[in-house]
């Protein structure tokens, strides 16, 4: 079959087509055989360390004020109190016990990746591709670290993807409110948002500013609450945590490349294959032919 060629898909009534959910059920099932085969293999608590401890921790009293994290200022208690919506989440699907947040954490994550394959599936279908294409997301390095710990990552993603439908819909309401959540689960992902308001007010004044703009509303008032509950603005927390977070390529893997984890190890090699992979489908595209089912899925 030709890569180039795409296949027309029936659209539902919802912003997702069938075959796009269809995608999403599956990652989601990948997602949580992973997140299975982990558990048995290494223990639950393999896949509660580094940040997703922190999760975990705020996950258990997201109201609280943070004194399971601050024997080690070092943390950044008032910084990852800062981003609530994930732990949030997990917290309300688990009526609150603190024996179950660990699970609704993983839930939360499955769903999230299997959310980001549906979207990334819906986003190229109308673009003329196949819904299936969406696989080709699997390709971003280091994506696969969601399934190796319970991460913010897949549900920052899978709100940035259905943020972006909203808008090429012209569903500016759930727009707005999708791109709010958004910046609930990570501020820093709000550098999705600028292009989508710097394209409303070239088109259409900038009265179209103000919505966009009131989208920051509901971050900063937890921001407040969490002032005044911890003491500390979220983002000026003088935290190691806070101020490496905009630190360079690979840093990170080198300060975790003495006391790495048999999960770290195994999602560090996917994340390698996934950055030489598509240098190998290139040779078959230009070819035009396939030599491998990633060239196929390859955007």
């Amino acid at each position: 079959m030709d890569c180039g060629q795409s296949t027309p898909t029936e659209r539902s009534s919802g912003p997702v087509r069938r075959e796009a959910v269809t995608v999403g059920i599956g990652g989601a099932l990948l997602a949580a055989a992973a997140l299975a085969f982990i558990v048995a293999r290494l223990g639950q608590a393999s896949l509660f360390r580094n940040d997703a401890e922190f999760f975990w921790a705020i996950a258990r009293d997201p109201f609280g004020t943070g004194h399971a994290l601050r024997a080690n200022p070092g943390l950044g208690v008032a910084y990852r109190f800062g981003r609530p919506l994930f732990p949030a989440v997990a917290w309300v699907l688990a009526l609150g016990h603190k024996g179950l947040v660990r699970w609704t954490l993983m839930l939360v994550d499955a769903v999230a990746f299997g959310a980001t394959l549906a979207c990334a599936g819906e986003l190229l279908a109308r673009r003329g591709r196949r819904a299936i294409d969406g696989i080709a997301i699997l390709l971003v390095p280091g994506v696969w670290w969601a399934v190796v710990l319970a991460i913010s990552e897949p549900m920052v993603i899978a709100l940035m993807l259905l943020l972006f439908i909203a808008y090429l819909d012209g569903r500016r309401t759930a727009a707005y409110l999708l791109a709010a959540l958004l910046l609930l689960t990570r501020e820093s992902a709000g550098l999705a948002i600028v292009p989508l308001a710097i394209a409303d007010v070239r088109r259409a004044g900038w009265r179209h500013l103000l919505p966009w703009g009131a989208t920051v509303v509901p971050v900063l008032a937890w921001w407040t609450w969490i002032r005044f509950r911890i003491g500390q603005w979220p983002p000026l927390d003088p935290s190691e945590s806070r101020r490496g977070a905009l630190s360079a390529p690979f840093v990170g893997y080198w300060h975790i490349k003495g006391g790495m984890h048999p999960s770290d190890v195994a999602a560090f090699v996917l994340a390698a294959a996934t950055v030489l992979l598509p240098s190998g489908c290139g040779d078959g595209v230009g070819a035009g032919r396939c030599r491998t089912p990633q060239c196929c899925s390859a955007p």
